[in-house]
């Protein structure tokens, strides 16, 4: 899939209801947001256990849309797996999962296992208001280069239940190789 400046804003979008599709093995260049998308509102039938494996992902995001991802997981979606994609010089986040609005935690159980992430605008691999990601294996590398200290390897914000394991960070603009923001319910005691 060869975008450009008067392409669309995805290359593929997996939309409400999609289940147990595989997206795999695909070049995608130079989209205006998300390359791959998998996306339903919390109204419509959730997305559920699909496949986006062994893409290579450059130079999309044009549009700067803020959660947008080389891959994007997005709203009311459950058990889907980011897997052994290649995401290079994203203008935003590499990897982003989050339920955008659509009600704390209505993005579920995504796995996002062994992705290189290299050279994204903000954060390599970004969870937001999610729960119970597994984030296993990914190699995040040179984040943040819309500007130095702005982006970080990996971010959670508002996310709960997550598992963090066996990834590798690094690069000299990243604010952080790692982050845990707030955690809703708030901890007591």
């Amino acid at each position: 899939f060869a975008g450009g400046s008067n392409s669309g804003r995805h290359a593929v979008y997996v939309g409400a209801g999609s289940s147990h599709c595989i997206v795999s093995d695909n070049v995608v260049d130079k989209f205006q947001s998300s390359g791959i998308v998998v996306y339903a509102l919390e109204t419509q039938a959730p997305c559920k256990s699909n496949l986006i494996d062994g893409n290579m992902i450059t130079d999309c995001g044009g549009n700067l849309n803020t959660d947008s991802g080389g891959v994007e997981v997005a709203g009311n979606v459950r058990d889907n797996m980011v897997c052994c994609n290649i995401i290079d010089g994203f203008k935003m986040m590499g990897i982003s999962v989050n339920d955008v609005g659509q009600g704390l935690n209505a993005n579920q159980c995504t796995v996002i296992h062994g992705n290189e992430v290299l050279r994204s605008g903000q954060h390599g691999i970004q969870l937001k208001n999610c729960a119970c990601p597994s984030v296993k294996n990914n190699l995040v590398r040179d984040s943040s280069q819309s500007g130095p200290q702005v982006g970080r390897g990996i971010v959670l914000q508002s996310t709960v239940g997550a598992m963090l394991l066996g990834n590798r960070s690094s690069g000299e603009s990243q604010r952080d190789d790692y982050q845990i923001n707030q955690t809703v319910p708030l901890p007591t005691g």
